[in-house]
């Protein structure tokens, strides 16, 4: 990761660490490496132990930054970046050759395998300090690749087996640790997706159940075997569209039918009220009682009867509603006696 990062910033080192997030200014880390290392800043030639010192400030997060964006740059189809060697002084000899043109091998390696590469004795392509940052091992070591595709010994040519003639194929790129990091989905999320799916499918499934078994007993009911009482009987053979109430549903109209009545009753005092005290308002106003008269009396009866006869009628009503519930009630009584 940290020799990718290191031949990134290579490319320009002010512009790249520009586009890192959050964004870095070269100038101040180049004079405050050059403030402790001693090295000379105030020139435009900046020494590879200050590059090496700007990837010790780094984070790890942002070294990682730069190494995807490297991958990013060799995956799509670059080659050998172009690395600008203007204003950098090399500090190793001049036999040995830092960048990818340097190395016979490294012109037709990804990034990856040039990271391993650097470290390898006699490459040619060693980084200055020429220590590793890190070991790769595993199956997908670039050195075990690297072993792969060079030979044993230099004398020795490797043996090509005659086979078609074929375009050479790209070596395998490995996507960033990182990359796959960000788009993975939160474990929690995912099984609550599943648990939400596999209850909504129960569901359904106990709806369609529930479906086909009332559509079997309305279409085709069982009246060939013996009934065991009554309620057998009615339980098979009255149909679900025609009545199937139950008196727990009954009590509920019944309730709901007098809240209704109550509110209503409620309303007409409150206006009854309301009318009232507006009339002793004008009354006051005026200061006298002599607009009392016979007219106003008159009015005042008519509307204390109209308010008296809605109070009747609507008590009129419950009654009736009750007389038929109750009438209701003792004739499916009846009916399931004499059955």
């Amino acid at each position: 990761m940290y020799e990718s990062a290191y031949l990134k910033l290579l490319s320009g080192p002010a512009e790249v660490l520009r586009k890192l997030s959050p964004p870095i200014e070269l100038s101040s880390i180049v004079k405050k490496t050059a403030a402790s290392g001693g090295y000379s800043a105030s020139d435009d030639v900046i020494d590879p132990n200050i590059l090496l010192e700007i990837l010790k400030a780094l984070t790890k997060a942002q070294a990682s930054q730069l190494a995807g964006m490297y991958d990013l740059d060799v995956r799509a189809g670059k080659g050998p970046l172009e690395i600008s060697t203007r204003g950098f002084r090399s500090s190793a000899p001049s036999s040995q050759m830092s960048s990818r043109e340097g190395s016979p091998t490294a012109g037709n390696l990804s990034g990856a395998e040039f990271d391993g590469l650097l470290d390898m004795p006699g490459s040619g392509a060693a980084t200055p300090t020429g220590k590793r940052k890190y070991t790769k091992s595993g199956k997908y070591s670039t050195k075990k690749q690297l072993g792969v595709l060079t030979p044993s010994s230099p004398a020795e040519p490797p043996k090509r087996t005659p086979g078609p003639s074929s375009p050479i194929q790209p070596y395998p790129m490995y996507p960033h640790p990182d990359v796959n990091r960000m788009g993975c989905e939160p474990l929690t999320k995912r099984r609550g997706r599943l648990y939400q799916a596999n209850h909504e499918a129960e569901i359904s499934r106990r709806f369609r159940e529930a479906l086909a078994m009332d559509h079997q007993l309305v279409q085709a009911p069982d009246w060939r075997t013996p009934f065991n009482g009554p309620r057998d009987a009615v339980q098979r053979l009255l149909p679900f569209h025609v009545f199937q109430y139950s008196d727990s549903a009954i009590e509920s109209d019944i309730k709901n039918a007098d809240d209704r009545v109550a509110k209503s009753t409620l309303g007409l005092t409150r206006r009854l009220q309301a009318l009232s005290t507006r009339y002793d308002a004008i009354l006051a106003n005026e200061g006298s009682d002599s607009h009392y008269n016979l007219q106003h009396i008159l009015l005042d009866r008519q509307r204390a009867s109209q308010a008296k006869n809605e109070l009747t009628a609507l008590r009129d009503i419950r009654l009736q509603r009750d007389m038929a519930a109750m009438m209701s009630a003792s004739t499916q009584s009846n009916a399931m006696d004499t059955d």
